[in-house]
């Protein structure tokens, strides 16, 4: 036995050789901890014991040789696992059996190692099947059900002697309670590693970190940095599998900000992968926007905001963005230096060098680390099986959430914006007759073909049907009727955007996009049948935008399209007519506006809504909208998650699937 302090739970792998023992190992530690190979020849050829720590426990385990190897091979492992049985030790015992053809040998495998285990080791064993990856989409309880019909059927061809000596895999099944499970090896995913340590009870089910009972442990993630940096590569290891589409050349694999979630080492993990910083990215503004827009994405705020390095040259690119990170990450405004470390991909490149001398070997990317108050941790995305430098780096997430007193970053820096932005726009001309606008609605609403009508060119892709034709919030710009607009498309609010929250992050999305913020959130809809969807937009718009946290509706109008099917009908009668439409005008403060985008020609209906514009903006005192809706962020988001309440992940139930 090792001399070592007992480990939490010891789980020790039984079964022929080549049933995927050793790699089963590995899933449970997440780690390369023993040899696996493809070989006709065993390749684990003694008792073999690792340890690692596996959702804050430290597990040991035991891979032990083919049981039909050799002669003597039963006999050494069952008394190994005797004496196990004998000490204080917590025991696991899995029977390994890959899924497929239950063969002879699987059968006298399977008798081996219930002699071997003896009726108390039985008590404490399960029996794990491998290759899960065969199924396909078939379920294991599917695969035994047929293979139990199948089996049925053989036996009665097969004589008396036969079919009392034989062991069918149902029989198996039952012979071990009805406990089994399934592993995919071929997969990073820890999921199916903590499965199992709840259906075989030694991972309490209220630490679960599914139930949202206990959010202290979540932990919201950005991922930030240059093309080919491997933030997408990073993400898929922190998540334990393939969530992210990773690149291998210089250009930005990663169109927009998108964010991935899984439950990691005990933490519901979200990760946020932005585009990487392009060169028309590397200003002050459009970096800050950038970020924003992450911010947006990982509300109601991140816990970090990791700058992805690749280890090796440093270019002019890298440079440009260690010298602008300070600026938005260090100042008296915001404290997000606080929030920050720096996170060293292609870790095998190191090739035994110290990462510390490394770092000290560059002043730019020793002033980046310095500025993350000195934290930063190093991946090999090659490695992906090995957990442990995943538990490193989350470990380092924790230690700087603990010192920022358990909060994520929120508002420090929406404060920032004004300045920042103001002290950009300072350098430029007079912006007071800027007029930044947003377009909100349904797809097929007319927003595009709104935006060309307005800018007086085909700025944005129009479509004709109801499947969102912006894929993601965009902007354009031109000088109209003497002032310069910009025009927010955003993309048409879809079913499955159509929650609060959803709708909350499509907004800021806009904002971000609005830098320093609209001076008009316009709300399109189109003339004629008001259907479901609309309706539960207009339902959903004043909790947005009309609250005591909030004033959006002091910003706020309604655009009326395809203004030619009025067909000389006044449009008061037609919004008076329909009570969702009228109560949503009045929301508005009774601004509106009809546009018809087939006479795109016509000017005088932009000049029309330009006025508008400039009346609501007088309204405002000039301002434009700013931070009220972050302000709101927290109170909508708090409301729609104690709606949910705690869904407390229910014990597995056994049941024996043969009668």
């Amino acid at each position: 036995m090792n001399p070592d302090p007992d480990p939490d739970l010891t789980i020790v792998l039984l079964g022929k050789a080549g049933v995927g023992k050793s790699a089963s190992g590995n899933t449970i530690l997440g780690r390369t901890a023993f040899e696996s190979e493809l070989s006709f020849e065993p390749v684990t050829k003694q008792i073999c014991e690792k340890r690692g720590n596996v959702f804050g426990k430290l597990i040991s385990v035991v891979d032990t040789p083919g049981i039909l190897d050799y002669k003597d091979t039963e006999e050494k492992i069952k008394t190994f696992c005797q004496d196990l049985l004998q000490s204080s030790r917590c025991c696991l015992f899995l029977v390994v059996l890959r899924v497929g053809r239950f063969t002879r040998e699987d059968q006298k495998a399977v008798r081996g190692a219930m002699r071997v285990l003896g009726p108390q080791g039985m008590k404490n064993s399960y029996l794990l099947f491998t290759g899960g990856d065969a199924l396909k989409s078939m379920s294991l309880d599917a695969f035994l059900h047929k293979y139990k019909n199948k089996g049925e059927k053989q036996d009665e061809n097969l004589g008396d002697d036969y079919k009392v000596k034989k062991v069918t895999l149902p029989n198996v099944v039952c012979m071990f309670a009805g406990a089994y499970h399934l592993f995919n090896n071929e997969m990073d995913d820890e999921e199916q590693v903590r499965e199992l340590l709840l259906k075989s009870g030694h991972l309490r089910t209220q630490k679960h970190p599914d139930s949202p009972a206990d959010v202290s442990r979540d932990r919201r993630i950005v991922l930030l940095g240059l093309p080919g940096a491997g933030k997408s590569s990073s993400g898929n290891t922190i998540l334990g599998s393939k969530k992210f589409r990773p690149g291998c050349d210089f250009h930005s694999v990663t169109p927009e900000t998108v964010s991935e979630s899984a439950t990691v080492e005990g933490r519901r993990v979200t990760v946020v992968d932005t585009p990487g910083f392009t060169d028309e990215v590397l200003t002050p503004e459009q970096l800050f926007k950038e970020i924003m827009k992450s911010i947006v994405e990982a509300s109601p705020g991140p816990h970090a905001f990791v700058v992805v390095v690749r280890i090796g040259r440093i270019t002019e690119r890298d440079i440009k963005l260690f010298e602008l990170l300070p600026k938005l990450f260090d100042s008296d405004v915001c404290d997000a230096h606080q929030y920050s470390m720096v996170l060293f991909t292609h870790g095998d490149e190191l090739e035994g060098r110290s990462i510390d001398d490394l770092i000290q070997s560059n002043r730019h990317v020793s002033a980046l680390v310095s500025m993350c108050g000195g934290r930063y941790c190093v991946f090999d995305n090659k490695a992906k099986r090995n957990r442990e430098q995943v538990r490193h780096f989350l470990d380092k997430i924790d230690e700087m959430v603990t010192a920022n007193v358990g909060q994520h970053f929120t508002s420090d820096l929406f404060r920032m914006a004004d300045t920042f932005i103001k002290e950009e726009r300072s350098r430029s001309a007079d912006d007071s007759r800027d007029r930044r606008i947003v377009l909100l609605g349904l797809p097929g609403a007319g927003k595009s073909s709104s935006g060309n009508t307005i800018l007086g060119s085909k700025k944005f892709r129009p479509g004709c049907d109801f499947h969102s034709v912006t894929p993601e919030t965009v902007s354009e710009s031109a000088t109209v009727e003497g002032r310069r607009v910009t025009v927010m498309d955003t993309p048409g609010f879809t079913d499955e955007v159509l929650t609060p929250e959803q709708l909350f992050k499509e907004i800021m999305k806009s904002i971000v996009e609005a830098s320093p913020g609209p001076h008009a959130f316009v709300v399109v809809v189109r003339i004629g049948r008001i259907t479901e969807r609309d309706i539960k937009l207009f339902e959903l718009l004043p909790k947005l935008f009309d609250s005591d946290v909030c004033d959006a509706h002091q910003y706020s109008m309604v655009l009326l399209t395809h203004g030619d099917e009025l067909e000389g009908r006044s449009i008061d009668d037609l919004i008076k007519s329909n009570r969702h439409v009228s109560a949503l005008v009045s929301m508005c403060g009774g601004r509106y506006c009809v546009l018809n985008n087939k006479a795109k020609r016509s000017r005088e209906q932009v000049r029309h809504f330009l006025d508008k514009i400039d009346e609501m903006v007088t309204a405002n005192v000039g301002q434009h909208f700013t931070s009220e809706l972050f302000r709101m962020a927290e109170t909508l988001i708090k409301e729609e998650r104690n709606r949910s309440g705690e869904t407390t992940g229910a014990s597995a139930k056994f049941s024996c699937i043969v009668a």
